[in-house]
């Protein structure tokens, strides 16, 4: 799989900086972190994880969702849904085509935990059985809809996992 130049660049800045990624995304490191992080180096870090997230949930890749989801995580969609890990985890099977594109990250680092927040857009075609989108929704999806996000991760035994996301349709 072909990782954007944005991806890249951020890739090749925390390379420069020491600092390794955990993913499980095709072609992507499975490197944890082993040095001192700055904001910066946060920042860019939760950006990539947000990347490989739409990576994961463009090619269904629940491994994604198991390896970086804490166990307590929890999920609200825009379409009025709620998930738990185990939840997004089974849905991530559903049959469909959907992609997604990041527009923007901002992270902010309080100690051992990352609020983040940001914008991104989600076209496809999701199934009738998936609880997270609803039917007016899943018709916007088709088309394409742009949603904000925030989000929290917590650092857990080196790496970063997502402990709560929340989605919100624009306009």
């Amino acid at each position: 799989m072909k990782m954007s130049k944005r991806r890249d660049a951020l890739k090749l800045g925390l390379a420069a900086a020491g600092v390794g990624l955990v993913s499980k995304v095709p072609n992507s490191e499975a490197i944890e972190t082993t040095v001192d992080m700055t904001e910066v180096d946060v920042q860019k870090e939760i950006e990539l994880l947000y990347e490989d997230w739409m990576t994961a949930a463009t090619v269904h890749d629940d491994d994604w969702y198991k390896n970086n989801l804490a166990d307590e995580f929890y999920y609200f969609s825009a379409g009025g849904g709620k998930a738990t890990r185990e939840e997004i985890i089974d849905i991530a099977n559903l049959s469909g085509s959907s992609e997604y594109k990041l527009y923007e990250v901002t992270s902010r680092l309080y100690g051992e935990v990352v609020l983040s927040h940001g914008r991104y857009m989600g076209k496809g075609d999701f199934p009738a059985d998936d609880p997270l989108v609803s039917p007016g929704m899943r018709e916007k999806y088709g088309r394409g809809v742009e949603l904000r996000f925030t989000g929290t991760w917590i650092k857990r035994d080196g790496r970063w996992q997502s402990l709560h996301l929340q989605t919100c349709e624009i306009g």
